[in-house]
């Protein structure tokens, strides 16, 4: 179930992260959704699912780059001269690309299912305190 459930929030991040592009450069885009995922990945994680402690230094060295980038949004570039997020998306090198990142992820979800299955998933899910 953690599984699917981690797929389809990683689906949803994929599709606001098309979104996002046409409300801004790509270039900030791209910063932007990697530092909310990796302070996404040490909340979930580390507070809500108590899978992973994460020391002071992790917690600190996250939230100066999510803050970091951040801050791209005021003094990063800015849109971009005619660029049509749409036809760059339905070039065929990128849909191919799409297609075997989809794919990837599919075939990475398959293999973790026998490891949850074999130890009752307590290589991922065990609990730390804080």
């Amino acid at each position: 179930l953690f599984v699917f459930l981690h797929v389809f929030i990683l689906l949803i991040a994929a599709v606001m992260s098309i979104v996002g592009s046409f409300f801004g450069p790509v270039s900030i885009a791209v910063p932007v959704q990697t530092g909310s995922q990796l302070l996404f990945n040490v909340v979930a994680m580390g507070i809500v699912l108590h899978m992973r402690a994460f020391d002071k230094a992790q917690r600190t060295g996250t939230y100066v780059v999510f803050f970091s980038v951040l801050s791209l949004i005021d003094v990063g570039p800015g849109l971009q001269d005619g660029q049509d997020v749409m036809e760059l998306l339905s070039q065929p090198d990128s849909f191919a690309w799409s297609i075997i990142l989809s794919a990837a992820m599919v075939v990475a979800a398959i293999f973790t299912l026998p490891l949850l299955r074999s130890d009752g998933g307590a290589m991922f899910f065990h609990r730390h305190s804080f």
